[in-house]
């Protein structure tokens, strides 16, 4: 039997608009900054709110002032916070709602929540720095996140990691060729981190096997990913590390020059550390440090049976090339 009209037979077509935060302040759960208000008000003016049925944010506050204006614009009331991500999901399915277009605006959308914690570009041996030179890397959100094709990259190299997963709260230096980083886990290299960071200034970033910046830093007179206002992360001393607080959704709490390494540790943050805090790991009234040990000891667990030649220690993997 004929459709008439033909158009009447076609099925429901529902649209799914997924759109990261805008430009956010600091903070726990900061708002938009100026310049991410004037970003959601563009967003409102580019989505085609004439069928937007449903818009979905999450519980933070520069998701749902990311969505306002579109809403706003659009037939659906304010969108309502949800305690995670929700894309096209409701009370009534999307294929009984018919063809319609949802919009989500999400805090982290897809993006693993892996970080650069700490880093030492500047380190006090002798010879040559990039051959002593390291960078921590901790997953601060609560899924385990598989590595493999991830790279870091300075602002002239980049370098591969380990194809394993890093689990919750787990920590992970990546270490150049001769750098001491104690009992921390770690990735050896066999040369430098990218082309050796730099002492005076220089980035790093951190991408995902798609292309997917994650995470990215710059100190000293680089100014590559410094967001407007903020103010500069400064170089490091000799024997002095960068180091990187985060909440658990992954925003950026503290950051600063510390002159107590403690790579592969995870200490109290910048603003709580005492000044003459031992960054070894504590003995059982220790609280956050031997916490941090017990995890990392299990990482390597995993790491030596997923790669019988691996020390359990210290991951002393050799790249290609």
């Amino acid at each position: 039997m004929l459709c008439a009209p033909l158009a009447a037979c076609a099925p429901a077509v529902t649209t799914i608009i997924v759109v990261r935060h805008a430009e956010k302040g600091a903070g726990a759960n900061p708002p938009l900054t100026p310049d991410g208000l004037l970003r959601a008000k563009a967003l409102a003016e580019v989505v085609d709110t004439t069928d937007l049925t449903a818009i979905y944010v999450t519980q933070y506050l520069r998701t749902q002032q990311t969505a306002a204006p579109t809403a706003t614009a659009s037939a659906p009331p304010a969108p309502a916070a949800t305690s995670t991500v929700v894309v096209a999901a409701s009370a009534q399915p999307a294929e009984q709602r018919g063809g319609s277009d949802v919009a989500a605006a999400s805090a982290t959308g897809s993006v693993p929540l892996i970080r650069i914690t700490e880093l030492m570009p500047n380190p006090p041996e002798e010879g040559r720095d990039a051959d002593y030179e390291w960078v921590e890397l901790t997953n601060v959100g609560t899924v385990e996140v598989s590595l493999d094709g991830y790279v870091l990259r300075d602002n002239g190299g980049e370098v591969a990691l380990p194809s394993f997963s890093l689990p919750p709260g787990a920590v992970l230096v990546i270490a150049a060729p001769l750098a001491r980083v104690g009992g921390a886990v770690a990735y050896r290299l066999s040369r430098a981190i990218g082309n050796g960071l730099a002492n005076g200034g220089d980035r790093l970033a951190l991408f995902t096997a798609g292309g997917v910046r994650v995470d990215a830093l710059s100190y000293g007179s680089d100014r590559t990913y410094l967001s407007d206002g903020a103010t500069p992360l400064p170089a490091p001393g000799a024997g002095e590390s960068l180091r990187r607080d985060f909440a658990d959704d992954g925003s950026l709490l503290s950051e600063g020059v510390s002159d107590q390494p403690s790579p592969g540790l995870l200490p109290e943050p910048l603003a709580a550390q005492p000044a003459n805090e031992d960054a070894r790991p504590s003995d059982a009234s220790g609280g956050t440090n031997r916490t941090a040990w017990l995890v990392l000891m299990a990482i390597a667990v995993v790491a030596l049976a997923t790669a019988g030649g691996l020390r359990l220690r210290e991951l002393l993997s050799e790249e290609d090339g």
